[in-house]
């Protein structure tokens, strides 16, 4: 999903999990060059669980890079942002852990094309 915003192309990805049925891994692409990333994860109920997101770098895979990890202890919101401008090819990787098995993840990565 994408819409224009004030001159700035803004791009949406929403995502969802349900983590009594699995951990949350949320691969995107936005197909062009990116910046200003920002991942906000929401859950139903209080949840201690990992969460990670990761750049897989259009470079190679030496070039990947865990660029966020937080633990939830008895939370339920998680927000990353970066002024970061990344690649066209680039994707990032949004995953949960479901260790507890309880509560669903729901949330949307955005970016703005640079």
């Amino acid at each position: 999903m994408s819409k224009e915003s004030m001159g700035a192309y803004i791009i949406e990805m929403p995502f969802e999990q349900d983590l009594s049925v699995a951990a949350l891994s949320f691969t995107t692409s936005f197909g062009v060059s990116f910046k200003n990333l920002s991942v906000t994860l929401k859950t139903s109920e209080n949840i201690t669980e990992i969460v990670t997101v990761t750049l897989d770098d259009c470079l190679g895979s030496d070039k990947d890079a865990v660029i966020k990890n937080g633990n939830l202890v008895a939370l339920q919101d998680f927000y990353y942002n970066s002024d970061k401008v990344f690649n066209a090819g680039d994707e990032i990787l949004i995953e949960c852990t479901d260790a507890n098995s309880t509560g669903t993840v729901s949330g949307k990565i955005t970016a703005v094309r640079a």
